[in-house]
């Protein structure tokens, strides 16, 4: 059952297989054991894809609970001066880029396929 919310999950997000372990610096068949039933509780990459993604782990490990977590625990936490919150921010910044920039590879994919957007292109005009 596990296996199946994740992989529902990536599916209604977009992502190819390759493009989430890209995400988390993990191989394409960590990803590919996890969806085929292997054991995802103990890697610390899983918990990794969830955050950045803003899964709940604990929906797609036992179906309990919301299937997106709220960020804004983690987002109003009182950061210091210190050198880890620093590089959390640095890598959570990073995170949401790469978010983004697979929102817009899939926004081009669908108008793409659908057509959208030609209509704003000029039509090539013939000489002769």
């Amino acid at each position: 059952m596990k296996n199946e919310r994740l992989q529902r999950l990536i599916k209604e997000s977009g992502l190819s297989y390759k493009r989430a372990a890209e995400m988390i610096g993990a191989k394409l068949t960590t990803i590919s054991g996890w969806v085929n039933g292997c054991n995802l509780e103990n890697s610390t990459k899983f918990y990794d894809l969830c955050k950045v993604m803003g899964w709940n782990p604990e929906y797609i490990i036992s179906g309990r609970g919301e299937k997106m977590i709220s960020q804004v625990s983690e987002s109003t936490n009182n950061y210091g001066n210190n050198t880890n919150d620093l590089e959390f921010l640095k890598k959570t910044v990073k995170e949401k880029e790469y978010i983004i920039e697979l929102l817009q590879d899939k926004i081009a994919m669908l108008e793409e396929k659908y057509g959208e957007g030609k209509s704003q292109r000029k039509p090539k005009v013939s000489s002769g």
